[in-house]
């Protein structure tokens, strides 16, 4: 399953030739990350204030084509791996006509991909130490992943 946020870029985030800077593009995968946890009942705040935080332990990010100033762009979202104390999501960006909403679907989006990444993350507690993620967070991002389960860390 794939979430898919729509995003216009601002000129705020471009370097001198209007081209996205590279630093940005973490952003979008972040938002692209929140907001599929949003779609599927999952309030990342709320988490937090339960003592369940998922740091980044790692980022890859691949730029096959520039992304410019007013561009809209589609961030696609999936889980790729998960475990009860890890969860890595895959990326992947492309351009798009129009501003719509954030959805969810199965199919894959069509069309040539600008940006593709991932990013690994940890469940851990207050103290900033390793932990399982409770059942229900656990079950709700289950229902959502679309590869073979792994429980082994």
């Amino acid at each position: 399953m794939f979430c898919r946020f729509p995003y216009r870029i601002p000129f705020s985030e471009t370097d001198a030739m209007a081209i996205v800077h590279h630093s940005n593009h973490a952003k979008y995968l972040e938002r692209g990350r929140v907001e599929f946890l949003r779609l599927i009942g999952l309030d990342y705040l709320a988490m937090t204030k339960n003592g369940m935080h998922f740091p980044l332990t790692e980022m890859h990010c691949k730029f096959r084509r520039p992304l410019v100033f007013d561009d809209i762009i589609m961030v696609e979202t999936k889980i790729e791996k998960l475990s009860k104390t890890r969860l890595t999501f895959s990326y992947k960006i492309f351009k798009q006509e129009q501003l719509d909403g954030a959805s969810m679907s199965l199919a894959p989006i069509e069309g040539k991909e600008y940006v593709s990444g991932s990013t690994e993350h940890c469940c851990v507690n207050n103290e900033g130490r390793p932990q399982e993620m409770s059942d229900a967070v656990y079950q709700k991002l289950n229902a959502f992943y679309s590869g073979q389960k792994n429980d082994h860390d």
